[in-house]
């Protein structure tokens, strides 16, 4: 009983820490008010697009459709273009990356 607690909760807490560095990249990138619920839309919608994309299409092809999939949903939802929404990604990558060295350092 106790593994599926553990995965549900660190599966919501990734969902929400991803959601953050999202909404940090997007409130930096995009003019007017965004809100983190549309992060978390980014987060789950845009995941779970991105590794069905992976699950269904191998390889390098599947990788580029995922990606693709992915900035679409981002632009979507910010109301933004496809490169913009990869624009977005890639800063919340590299918030996430730095954020990871941070506490790995720390720690």
């Amino acid at each position: 009983m106790e593994d599926w607690v553990t995965w549900l909760l660190t599966a919501i807490l990734t969902v929400l820490l991803n959601a953050l560095f999202i909404h940090f990249a997007a409130s930096m990138l995009i003019k007017g008010k965004q809100t983190f619920w549309q992060a978390v839309i980014v987060a789950v919608v845009g995941s779970l697009a991105a590794g069905l994309a992976l699950g269904l299409i191998p390889g390098i092809i599947g990788i580029i459709v995922a990606l693709v999939v992915w900035c679409l949903i981002t632009g979507a939802v910010y109301r933004t273009s496809i490169w913009k929404g990869l624009l977005i990604g890639l800063v919340a990558g590299l918030i996430s990356w730095g954020v990871s060295a941070l506490v790995g350092g720390i720690f």
